[in-house]
């Protein structure tokens, strides 16, 4: 149609006669409705083959409504290598602040207990449960793997058996492969408009291999299935756990402050900020808080062997850095990190409701719950001893809190900025009007105003822009694009 559209425009600029003009139009309008019927057909099948799958959809509605913006030039951006010595530095010189104290080398060398239910041993997989592991696999690929993932899915039959025993000869022989433990980093610019001449715009996004993942998978199922049956994880631990999520950490957290203010107490809400605490991870503590939770035998031998002796390389431009090696900290994109992570911090909240405070946590997201009768001028020591407490244990942890970026909110009581508060970490702490907790804005009176003000604005700019989508969408398929970005 383009071809005939571009003819008849050509016979009208060249006769210019009244004819020649009717023929073109008429053949634009039809041009026009075969293009917006096409869109429309072109929009319909791609919202309708991620109709049951949420992220998906998300994902392909945002790139329909997103203006694609012209990319600024990144040639004289950083170097592989260069980036490769920013990253590699910045965990060095945050790990040489945070040195071994003597209660880290006391807990080292406390005993492990001795009674109680042990993981010993990963079951080796079967054809099936290989089977669903690869079908639950997103079809990511490495620049490290030998072919592409979507290759070895859509070949898995022929493909099965080498990779049952590579994985099962992994699991019983208690070592995760050494050619797996590469991982490939691309520099991403945290923000639009950061200068990309500045390693520190960039934020590292590892690439692992996809078998190795493929592993990883068949361990986190197993260890968590374990946590789940020993109550191995703290309750109010949410993050990356089936059944919990943001949620249920917000839901726990406003309804007791909620509660609290109805009988007429205060609250004190402290979110705490840790400095990189996924790269600082000792990988002895966290062998050792390991065994604590009854990982013992091959099992803890593989998770050790999957912790030690990793590295990366930073890719960029098409050209890959020397290899880094990497001594501490769970690895960045690893199926396991989150959930090891999760091990790790495990005795925080515990040390945290020793003082009488709550604690709640998503992955590295901590908030402590104090609450208090009436409206008190000052907290009572007790908060004062928690909060040295938690700096103790994590220094001993080889973790760092950040106390600038470390909030507080008093609710309940008006009139809080003469309010006496303590030091953390040799920085004064001061209560704020607004604190953001996992996305949501909390106000000392629970009004949520902030809240609703901000989704409000947020959801406008969707409509604006499933307006743009209107003309090429069924109204079944526009119900969709908004349910999915604005209800």
């Amino acid at each position: 149609m383009k071809r005939e559209k571009r003819r008849l425009e050509g016979v009208w600029r060249e006769l210019h006669d009244r004819a020649s003009r009717s023929a073109y139009r008429a053949f634009m309008e039809s041009y026009e409705h075969a293009t917006i019927e096409a869109k429309r057909v072109y929009y319909a099948s791609l919202i309708e083959s991620a109709s049951s799958r949420p992220a998906k959809l998300f994902k392909i509605i945002r790139s329909l409504m997103t203006v694609p913006s012209n990319p600024k030039s990144d040639d004289q951006a950083p170097s592989a290598e260069t980036f490769q010595s920013y990253f590699a530095d910045k965990i060095s010189l945050l790990r040489r602040d945070l040195p071994a104290t003597t209660d880290t080398m006391r807990e080292l060398e406390t005993p492990w207990p001795l009674a109680g239910p042990t993981l010993d041993q990963f079951i080796p997989l079967d054809a099936e449960a290989l089977n669903r592991l690869i079908a639950a696999a997103r079809p990511t690929t490495c620049s490290l793997d030998p072919c592409p993932s979507w290759l070895v899915k859509s070949c898995l039959e022929g493909l099965r058996d080498p990779l049952l025993k590579i994985i099962n000869s992994s699991l019983e022989q208690g070592v995760f492969p050494e050619g797996l433990k590469e991982a490939v980093v691309s520099p991403l610019l945290k923000k639009p408009d950061l200068d990309r001449l500045v390693p520190s715009s960039y934020r590292p996004v590892s690439n692992l291999s996809f078998l190795g993942k493929v592993i990883e998978r068949a361990v986190a199922v197993q260890l968590q299935q374990f946590l789940d049956d020993t109550a191995g994880l703290d309750p109010f631990q949410s993050g990356f756990r089936a059944g919990h999520g943001t949620e249920t950490v917000l839901v726990s957290i406003t309804d007791h402050l909620r509660c609290q203010l109805d009988r007429g107490g205060s609250v004190l809400l402290v979110l705490l900020d840790l400095t990189a605490a996924f790269d600082t991870v000792d990988h002895n503590l966290l062998t050792h808080r390991l065994t604590v939770a009854g990982v013992r035998g091959t099992a803890l031998n593989w998770l050790a062997s999957f912790l030690h002796n990793r590295g990366q390389r930073v890719e960029r431009g098409g050209l890959v850095s020397e290899r880094s090696p990497l001594h501490c900290g769970v690895p960045q994109g690893a199926i396991l990190s989150p959930l090891l992570f999760n091990i790790y911090m495990q005795p925080l909240a515990q040390l945290v409701r020793d003082f009488g405070l709550e604690c709640y946590q998503y992955a590295d997201d901590t908030q402590l719950v104090l609450k208090m009768e009436g409206q008190p001028e000052s907290v009572p020591d007790s908060f004062h001893q928690c909060l040295e407490a938690i700096i103790g244990w994590l220094r001993s942890s080889r973790l760092r809190v950040n106390p600038a970026k470390t909030e507080i909110l008093w609710l309940g009581r008006p009139g809080s900025g003469d309010i006496q508060l303590p030091t953390l970490d040799g920085e004064v702490l001061h209560p704020s009007s607004l604190v953001k907790s996992l996305g949501v804005l909390l106000d000392p009176s629970l009004t949520m105003e902030a809240q609703v003000s901000a989704i409000t604005k947020t959801d406008f700019f969707h409509l604006r822009q499933a307006r743009r989508l209107a003309p090429y969408l069924s109204r079944d398929n526009l119900a969709t694009v908004i349910q999915a970005t604005v209800i």
